[in-house]
């Protein structure tokens, strides 16, 4: 137990990374109903934070006594630790308990995301090398995916709502997830776009973890790679946003440009178009549309600018 208290600053700091990790892409307070039972995203973070700490006291605890690197715990201790630790009745500790229980009877469980191995009613396993080179953070999307059915689309994501608002404080025009459809059927849609003073800036949003790996860097790419074919895809039938923005009797020039939340990415340019990243065009639409502009005519290759005239 003494062990376990020691390492508290440590699992305190590594829930702060945890939800730091995913604070700028979801609400913290956002509800995922698994089949285990509706719990908040922090919720499952501070457990799983929790997790960790028992995974390193019990790793510590087996290499002072020399023991073999296996741990039990009995599941009324845990539920204990998870009751008293994060403050839930304990009713939701059984249910966060059986979230992260793998039952070895059952076909297609990942340790990563069940790392409690149960060996009959009364105790588990606790699968500490999975816990402590899990990267939950990016697990937590996966279990909102698959088992929460969460929509990540565009439309609902934290930083893609939090920018249309700067928009609109700016003054600009602003629309999300705009769909181009022709006669033939829907084309793509537009994720972002918004005018003001004879521009249009129309953009393709890619809202990602951010790469640790050069595996990761290669997913980001690949995701902007998608992206700016939608943006090609959108671009000859952009007069479709005329009405939408009150344009069509107005001279505009076109800018488009791809968007992102891996700063590392801004200033690249993916299959002809500039990357920008959130934060970079948050700065600038708050400072104004003598810093927004400007930024975007240097980043962006003049071949890209399109004049219309009705």
């Amino acid at each position: 137990m003494k062990i376990l208290q020691a390492l508290q600053p440590a699992r305190k700091e590594y829930t702060r990374r945890l939800k730091r990790d995913v604070i700028d892409l979801i609400d913290l307070d956002l509800s995922l109903r698994t089949r285990s039972g509706t719990f908040r995203a922090d919720e499952l973070l501070e457990c799983w934070s929790l997790l960790f700490q028992v995974a390193t006291c019990a790793r510590i605890w087996c290499r002072t006594l020399k023991m073999d690197s296996i741990a039990l715990v009995p599941f009324t201790q845990l539920l204990s630790l998870i009751v008293s630790s994060i403050g839930c009745t304990s009713e939701q500790g059984e249910r966060l308990v059986s979230q992260f229980s793998l039952d070895p009877s059952e076909r297609n469980q990942d340790p990563f995301f069940r790392p409690l191995i149960k060996l009959n009613g009364a105790k588990c396993l606790i699968a500490g090398t999975f816990i402590e080179t899990s990267r939950f953070s990016r697990n937590l999307f996966t279990i909102a995916i698959r088992e929460g059915k969460v929509d990540f689309s565009p439309k609902g994501l934290k930083p893609l709502r939090n920018l249309y608002q700067e928009f609109a404080d700016a003054g600009f025009r602003a629309v999300l997830n705009f769909p181009i459809r022709t006669p033939e059927g829907t084309v793509t849609d537009v994720d972002v776009a918004a005018a003001k003073d004879g521009f249009l800036f129309v953009g393709q949003t890619k809202v990602l973890i951010h790469p640790d790996s050069v595996y990761d860097d290669w997913k980001v790419l690949d995701n902007l790679r998608k992206a700016a074919g939608q943006l090609k895809r959108s671009l000859p039938h952009i007069s479709l946003l005329e009405d939408r923005l009150g344009l069509s009797e107005a001279e505009f020039l076109i800018v488009p440009f791809l968007l992102t939340n891996v700063w590392g990415f801004t200033g690249a340019v993916v299959e002809g178009f500039k990357v920008i990243d959130f934060s970079y065009l948050s700065n600038s639409t708050s400072q104004g549309m003598m810093l927004f502009l400007p930024i975007l005519w240097g980043m962006l290759p003049r071949a890209l600018f399109k004049q219309r005239r009705d």
